[in-house]
């Protein structure tokens, strides 16, 4: 018998009663076979709701049958309010999405953990939402060059490019954009902040909004992707 810890971030209906669990953890992604899982009685009935994190017992080999489950965290707060539910998602889905990539799960996870548990517990959460997705750039191998020229390691008369990976100075600017300095030492805050730490930075609506633009470009020209969820949120947010 296996044990895991972790996220449940998918649930897929299999058979009459039953579902399989998509669970992530610092292994990766693992898919469990819950029988009975839809049933009144069934003692995971509540305990495999999307996103909690949970210790689970299994048994098997490639589809892994689920024995045991006790719930962590619920992450009510997430639950209850549509906007955080909806970034959440945004966060599940991307983290879904790289389950096939070579990226570092020992390190991911935890994150993730620590991200969920920020936006369950703070009423500022959406700078965390960033931080998770620019920092998950470094695991991915494809992070902005935030503190010098990309090309020369230059580190004054800078400008911010997404195409151009980040920052360049003038001698190596390929493709100029306008984005104002605040979103860079903004941006700079969120790379390397210390989770461990508060917030250090005050932010406007407008900074708030052009960081968003800014990483929403970047996934977009160098990791081809946009989750649903993001597209829901420009709906809920204006942005």
């Amino acid at each position: 018998m296996d044990a895991y810890q972790g996220v449940i971030l998918r649930q897929i209906a299999y058979k009459e009663s039953s579902k399989i669990i998509h669970l992530y953890t610092n292994q990766g992604l693992i898919s469990l076979l819950a029988h009975g899982a839809k049933r009144l009685k069934s003692p995971f009935l509540s305990s495999l709701d999307r996103f909690n994190m949970v210790e689970v017992f299994a048994t098997g080999k490639d589809l892994k049958t689920l024995s045991d489950v006790s719930v962590i965290e619920s992450f009510p707060s997430v639950k209850a309010d549509l906007m955080k539910l909806t970034f959440v998602e945004h966060l599940a889905e991307l983290v879904y999405h790289i389950q096939d990539s070579s990226v570092d799960h020992e390190k991911l996870a935890p994150f993730f953990i620590k991200i969920l548990q920020r936006i369950e517990s703070v009423e500022d959460y959406i700078p965390y939402v960033l931080m998770f997705e620019i920092k998950l750039l470094y695991l991915l191998g494809i992070q902005p060059s935030l503190r010098e020229c990309v090309i020369c390691k230059a580190k004054t008369d800078l400008y911010l490019s997404v195409s151009d990976g980040g920052l360049r100075c003038m001698n190596h600017l390929e493709h100029k954009e306008i984005w104002s300095s605040d979103v860079i030492l903004f941006l700079q805050m969120l790379y390397y902040f210390d989770l461990q730490k508060p917030l250090p930075i005050e932010y406007t609506v407008t900074l708030l909004q052009e960081a968003r633009r800014f990483i929403d470009q970047y996934y977009f020209y160098h990791f081809h992707f946009q989750t649903k969820s993001r597209q829901v949120l420009m709906g809920l947010l204006g942005y």
